[in-house]
């Protein structure tokens, strides 16, 4: 079905009918490129740190184009704190050194996008954390499983 966002923008919505009949040349046909859909390419439930550094939701890595990932936040719910970011980390339990920072934590509740930077190298990474960069604090952990 249509959407109605189109209307307006030379597309038909079902069940209308062209005031005028279209009598230009077809545009010229190029070949495009193949046409790519976004997948899923690892994935993790949060988990939080202890009893009151909770998280849950989940953590997905997806390919949104070829070669470009994102880590996608989703029913997402976490302990408030200082100073948190989202990282990539090569532990599948927690923080560890060598971690990709992909930015503050957005809010503590609900869905977002990270970008992983183009040209990052996944295979090295475990898991997905929040992380107190200010008192050196896990809040939680999405261990991946390849999807």
């Amino acid at each position: 079905p249509l959407d109605a966002a189109y209307a307006g923008e030379g597309v038909l919505q079902a069940g209308t009918v062209p005031a005028k009949p279209d009598t230009s040349s077809p545009p010229a046909s190029t070949p495009g490129p193949a046409s790519f859909q976004a997948r899923v390419v690892s994935r993790g439930e949060w988990k939080g740190a202890d009893e009151f550094h909770f998280a849950r939701g989940r953590a997905l890595v997806v390919e949104v184009s070829p070669g470009q990932y994102v880590l996608r936040v989703e029913g997402f719910s976490v302990r408030n704190g200082p100073d948190l970011f989202v990282m990539l980390s090569p532990a599948a339990d927690g923080y560890r050194e060598g971690a990709l920072k992909l930015g503050r934590l957005k809010a503590t509740d609900g869905s977002f996008n990270y970008e992983i930077p183009p040209g990052a190298n996944l295979d090295p990474f475990k898991s997905a954390v929040i992380w107190c960069e200010q008192f050196a604090v896990l809040f939680g952990t999405a261990t991946f499983t390849k999807a």
